[in-house]
């Protein structure tokens, strides 16, 4: 916990930007292996009779993470 109310320093800022970019890659690897794994996947599931793995958009994740918190 950060009680300080002055301006985040050089080296704050800049981390926020290294963590975006990071997390930028993260998504980006995270939607290209549940393209390429998602469907054999869900073949496998209905193979068993059992129900698909559904990926939902972002802002749909959004909203609902939004709403979790009311």
């Amino acid at each position: 916990m950060n009680d300080y109310e002055g301006r985040p320093t050089d080296s704050q800022v800049a981390r926020t930007d290294v963590l975006s970019r990071e997390l930028e890659d993260v998504v980006r690897e995270f939607t290209n292996l549940a393209g390429e794994q998602l469907p054999s996947l869900n073949n496998a599931l209905a193979a068993k009779n059992l129900p698909p793995i559904n990926m939902i958009a972002e802002p749909e994740w959004q909203k609902a993470q939004d709403n979790a918190g009311e």
